[in-house]
């Protein structure tokens, strides 16, 4: 298993655009058997909305196999106790780096939503080529193995080389 980073900006922070964003996260990445969060307000929304969806579409006379299959497929969400970052260490250590790069790279300035969408895309890219592990014991190889690898097969920050 490996983490990798996926940052999105969202006009507001409520129930309706996390679910919009994480619609579109799921069109792009794939469904997630597992969503860890903090207690936001908007997160604990977004899922009782989720399970209400799932309840309505249990209840209705669909297919056995649609239900099965829904039933099967659900997103778990799990949230750590509020008020306690401690508790999201992996992501919360990913907000902190997200935090620092993004306020060396705007600073003060006011920036439009498709510049500051295009500053956080870039952000995600740099924090998801980070080396996680050298590829080979040989001290003279630098490539390493980073969460690129497992989303794109190569680090977001690579310059495409050919292929000889």
């Amino acid at each position: 298993m490996t983490k990798a980073i996926h940052l999105k900006c969202v006009k507001d922070l409520t129930s309706e655009a996390f679910l919009a964003a994480f619609k579109r996260f799921i069109a792009r990445r794939g469904k997630p058997i597992l969503v860890m969060c903090d207690n936001a307000t908007n997160f604990v929304g977004a899922r009782r909305e989720l399970s209400e969806l799932h309840r309505v579409f249990r209840n209705q006379q669909f297919l056995q196999s649609v239900v099965d299959d829904a039933e099967q497929n659900e997103v778990e969400f799990r949230f750590i106790p509020p008020r306690s970052p401690n508790f999201g260490g992996l992501w919360e250590a990913a907000v902190k780096f997200f935090k620092a790069h993004f306020k060396r790279t705007v600073g003060t300035r006011i920036l439009q939503h498709d510049e500051i969408q295009t500053a956080v895309i870039q952000i995600e890219a740099i924090l998801n080529s980070r080396p996680l592990t050298p590829i080979s014991s040989d001290p003279m190889d630098f490539e390493a193995l980073t969460p690129g690898d497992f989303l794109i097969q190569r680090p977001f920050t690579a310059v495409p080389e050919p292929d000889h």
